[in-house]
């Protein structure tokens, strides 16, 4: 048996983003280690709102079209052509048959597929659909939900899950004291959000209290991550700038935040 690899080229970052990846590793490990952070003082009116939650995650993946943004294979010359033998597929692997009781198996340190409700292994789509009450992707190893008008999220692997609704951007002055500088606006003051890039990213062009601040979802196979962009530097000196916000941890799902259940 002969072993191919090939690995996938690699994407640009967006400039100017500051990098505030939810890892759902580290937030289901956080709370097993204290961690000396500054507490912030939260703008009290900046409240659950219950229309505000992202729609449910599912264990019905339901079915979408192998164009709209399914990982393909690229694949050598020499596997061209060459029957696939799915019943071996893995995450990270594909098995090609190449005749006279020879095969060749494709891995990726990126994950290739998922699996869906019946335990089979799927291309994965790492792209977003429309539904009720905003976007989700659970053609994944990692399923996200979005809500419409806000970046609250839900990212789900397996039988944990983690809830996020974001509160303020807080600037940690040099002495240590805190300062919040923008809080999301009302779900019924805030612009939709935009699906760009091919379906793979949600962004809200307009959702804090500072109309040139932008966040936004991107999901690619095996990860799902939130970036804020600040366009101008907050006012003041500041050592630090924190995003703050309600994070729940689910094992399994649904989970609460302040004590609304998330569906």
């Amino acid at each position: 048996m002969s072993l191919t690899s090939h690995p996938q080229p690699f994407s640009t970052r967006p400039v100017g983003f500051t990098r505030l990846a939810l890892l759902l590793l580290l937030a289901l490990l956080a709370p097993l280690f204290p961690v000396m952070l500054p507490r912030p003082s939260l703008d009290p009116s900046a409240s659950v709102e219950p229309g505000a939650f992202p729609p449910a995650l599912t264990t019905d993946h339901g079915t979408i079209p192998a164009s709209a943004g399914t990982l393909p294979y690229i694949l050598p010359p020499n596997l061209m052509g060459k029957p696939e033998l799915l019943t071996q597929r893995t995450a990270h692997s594909a098995t090609f048959d190449l005749g006279d009781g020879r095969f060749s198996v494709l891995y990726d340190a990126t994950p290739l597929h998922y699996q869906d409700q019946a335990g089979q292994w799927q291309h994965i789509a790492a792209s977003f659909l429309p539904v009720e009450g905003g976007w989700t992707n659970q053609t994944n190893t990692v399923q996200t939900a979005l809500a419409q008008h806000s970046s609250s999220a839900k990212v789900a692997a397996g039988t944990a899950g983690v809830g996020w609704q974001p509160r303020s951007l807080t600037l940690v002055l040099p002495n240590g004291d805190t300062r919040p500088f923008a809080t999301p606006l009302p779900e019924a003051d805030a612009a939709p959000g935009l699906r760009l890039a091919a379906a793979h990213t949600i962004r809200y062009p307009h959702g804090w209290s500072i109309p040139t601040i932008q966040d936004q979802w991107q999901v690619r196979p095996g990860s799902s991550e939130y970036t804020v962009r600040l366009a101008e530097r907050p006012p003041g000196t500041a050592s630090n700038i924190l995003i703050c916000g309600c994070i729940c941890i689910c094992v399994p799902a649904p989970c609460a935040v302040d004590g609304t259940r998330l569906p």
